[in-house]
């Protein structure tokens, strides 16, 4: 699948300034939605960056849900699945290594969410992903795989650096506003 994926010159040139920022001791937040596709999307990145912990709903049957990892992480190296469960345990020793992290974050937050605009509409976000840019001064990189004729096209707008200066809120909702 992956000789399917078209890298834009944009594209190309976030994937490298990540690159360095790993290399640099740095983590970075991944950010996605559930548009194109997602998983092959994440198994891409996997393949790209080592260490990478992405973030993944429990099933209920623990047989598909063992099945269904295994594809995820199967061609990637010491990558790994944590459960949405336990996310705000596992997800900062990642950020503290300078690990990569991918999360889905386009579900709705409800009156508890951050309300942006999002193509006109007024939608609530969960503020985690902000979150973890800001207080592990880690990009945030929104990264989308959609799909393009036969083709599959890498679509990375940006990285966008956090601003732990500024008032935490006031940043979060910033850093939420650009995904």
């Amino acid at each position: 699948a992956f000789s399917r994926i078209v890298i834009p010159a944009q594209a190309a040139a976030c994937l490298g300034k990540v690159r360095e920022t790993l290399a640099g001791g740095r983590p970075v937040v991944f950010a996605t939605g559930h548009v194109g596709n997602w998983e092959i999307l994440g198994q891409y990145i996997g393949c790209e960056f080592k260490e990478c912990r992405f973030v993944a709903q429990e099933q209920s049957n623990k047989f598909i849900d063992r099945y269904i990892n295994e594809l995820r992480i199967a061609q990637m190296e010491n990558n790994k699945i944590i459960h949405s469960h336990a996310a705000a345990r596992e997800l900062p020793k990642a950020l503290k290594r300078g690990a990569p992290i991918f999360l889905v974050a386009d579900q709705d937050a409800g009156k508890d969410g951050i309300v942006v605009d999002f193509m006109g509409t007024r939608a609530s976000y969960h503020r985690g992903i902000a979150s973890f840019s800001y207080h592990y001064n880690a990009p945030l990189v929104p990264i989308f795989l959609v799909h393009s004729g036969g083709k599959m096209t890498l679509m990375m707008p940006a990285i966008v650096e956090p601003n732990t200066a500024a008032a935490r809120e006031g940043e979060i909702e910033r850093l939420v506003s650009v995904f």
